[in-house]
């Protein structure tokens, strides 16, 4: 048991120490009974005993080395524990408005107490080992801890809930339906300073709901030494006592290792963040959830966005995109990520249109191509960022992190440059998703596909000259130098196309459906299963 847990249980009304680290260290309780039995603690073990105060100068004197020293101090009147000199090291001195002798009454029943915390602390420890989620744990431990609890994040995102929550508790009620914590709690536990005391004391901190008169116990989730989310445990069946708030801590760290191992930690903690994951997955119940929830990210709002889908060695876990994500969030201001399936996900915010026409394309391709620490961290890496179609409506997430996988299935990954853009190679993808003839055949123009089997079969080039009428309008001398020919050859060819394939090039329309089919049939690429036979030119 801490030190802390057994001054709270004591009841002393002020405590004094030199290190407040000594608190927090666990100790054996020894009383004189324990000795007149004659057992006696294990070596690795530390004692704490209890003292008068005064009963022996040199226990004040000197540091106290085997253990921690309890030191019973009776004040009275104005009198406080600042009044007298500092602790040595291993002393504690604490004040009680009872006598010495019902303090060391109560003293005595400590080691029944703490058998009683050992015992649950190894539930809750055997819990932890038989659960494979932390909702599993969650309802394994609601009844040891005694109270319904509720797990959370860095994002605010619930984890895990447990236990029966009041009828009248509307609020949390809402929290368990729409799986975050609303922002409106957080700011309340925020400006009321209980967040900062529990992060600043390091341990479980008792708080009164100055709306519901209800007792909350609130621990910090660490891992390392970083804050990976909360366990918020309400005082609903049962009252909440100083040894509850110690198993607390450590039903906490044993959250902490779950959140890791599994993989579910906020992104300010360097793991991804669950709001994006939610975005993707579609999981939010409501609009007005999810953009409380992105309010609480470093994302801004009201801007245009990208969705990326960063991609690097085959057959990586989810510790190789991690790192990754770190290093393109560092590359990339105010982006969220998050690793999901076997890619990096990645939302970008690319700005405000400042113009009357359509400037996301420009947009992001100047953040991305001249970013370039972004390019850097790609190139090291030999990792390729596929990038969707710009978006302003957040719920459109989904659909644009899958236009990225689209892109990376119809572009693959051996090709040039380490970023491609879906508006790109918008044609190539329509071409991967036809996955059958049919759909295929109502993309492209027949014409268009017997001019491409015809150039095969006979080594002629009228596709390319066709193009290339489309490529440069209105320009025969452009078109023709780009085709290397004179520029007699290049018209003999548009007359041919016209002849053969029955494709005017002065026409819109005509124009239009080659360009089209073009990119398509580019798209394909060796996809290109047609039989000549159906396309024969006699």
């Amino acid at each position: 048991m801490r030190v802390r847990t057994i001054i709270d249980m004591l009841g002393c009304s002020s405590h004094a120490v030199t290190d407040e680290g000594l608190l927090d260290r666990d100790v054996v309780v020894w009383t004189a009974s324990m000795s007149s039995l004659g057992s006696a603690p294990t070596e690795e073990s530390s004692i704490l005993t209890l003292a008068r105060f005064g009963e022996s100068a040199a226990q004040r004197e000197r540091s106290y080395d085997e253990g921690v020293l309890l030191v019973h101090v009776p004040l009275s009147g104005d009198e406080s524990l600042d009044d007298l000199c500092v602790p040595p090291h291993g002393v504690v001195y604490v004040a009680s408005e009872r006598p010495y002798h019902e303090f060391l009454d109560a003293f005595r029943r400590l080691p029944e107490q703490c058998a009683l915390l050992s015992l649950r602390r190894v539930r809750l420890h055997d819990a932890f080992l038989h659960c494979y989620d932390l909702q599993q744990f969650a309802d394994k431990a609601a009844p040891i801890i005694g109270n319904p609890l509720l797990i959370t994040n860095s994002d605010h995102r619930l984890l895990a809930n447990a236990g029966s929550i009041p009828e009248d508790r509307a609020d949390v009620e809402e929290v368990i339906e729409c799986g975050y914590l609303s922002d409106g709690v957080n700011a309340s536990l925020e400006s009321d300073g209980v967040i900062h005391d529990v992060r600043v004391s390091r341990h479980a901190v008792l708080t009164v709901s100055p709306r519901f008169g209800e007792r909350w116990a609130h621990s910090i989730v660490y891992v390392h030494h970083m804050e990976m989310g909360r366990l918020d445990v309400l005082e609903n069946e049962k009252p909440i006592t100083p040894t509850d708030l110690e198993l607390i801590d450590y039903a906490g760290t044993l959250v902490g290792v779950m959140i890791e191992r599994l993989g579910v930690a906020g992104e300010r903690v360097g793991a991804g963040s669950s709001v994006l994951r939610d975005l993707i997955n579609g999981t939010f119940v409501n609009e007005e959830t999810m953009r409380s929830q992105v309010v609480l990210t470093q994302l801004p709002l009201g801007e245009s966005y990208v969705m990326l889908a960063v991609v690097g060695q085959r057959g990586a876990g989810s510790d190789y995109y991690t790192r990754a994500g770190r290093l393109v969030s560092d590359a990339i201001r105010k982006c969220l990520w998050t690793v999901e399936g076997n890619v990096l996900a990645v939302i970008v915010p690319v700005g405000r249109s400042t113009t009357v026409g359509y400037d996301d394309y420009g947009r992001t391709r100047k953040l991305l191509m001249l970013n370039r620490r972004f390019r850097t961290v790609l190139d090291h890496n030999d990792m390729y960022a596929y990038v969707s179609e710009p978006f302003t409506a957040l719920s459109m997430s989904a659909g644009r992190f899958i236009q990225c996988i689209e892109l990376l299935d119809a572009v693959g990954e051996n090709h040039e440059g380490r970023i491609r853009l879906f508006w790109e190679d918008r044609f190539a993808v329509m071409a991967c998703n036809a996955t059958s003839f049919e759909k295929m055949d109502a993309l492209i123009d027949k014409r268009v596909i017997a001019m491409k089997i015809y150039d095969q079969e006979h080594g002629t080039q009228y596709l390319e000259t066709a193009i290339m009428s489309v490529n440069h309008p209105g320009s025969p001398a452009e078109a023709a130098d780009a085709l290397n020919v004179h520029r007699n050859t290049y018209f003999y060819r548009v007359n041919k196309v016209r002849e053969l394939f029955f494709i005017d090039l002065k026409d819109g329309d005509d124009r239009l459906s080659l360009a089209f089919t073009a990119r398509v049939l580019e798209g394909l690429g060796e996809r290109f299963f047609i039989d000549p036979n159906d396309y024969a030119v006699e």
